[in-house]
């Protein structure tokens, strides 16, 4: 059964530890729940992320 969940991408600040470099903000996603463990990852796991334009492919190794 395909389920689609939705996640909202949210902001974070890279760069800036030294003198004159800029700080950045780049997109981050962060994913998390039970809906995970029920779709097979389990806490450890390695995954695979395939980019492709507009989508993220997540499989478990």
């Amino acid at each position: 059964m395909i389920r689609t969940k939705k996640v909202t991408s949210t902001t974070r600040r890279i760069g800036g530890y030294s003198p004159g470099s800029q700080i950045r903000r780049v997109p981050t996603l962060t994913i998390s729940g039970i809906w995970l463990a029920k779709a097979g990852f389990a806490i450890g796991d390695q995954t695979t992320v395939t980019v492709e334009k507009g989508r993220l492919l997540i499989v478990r190794k």
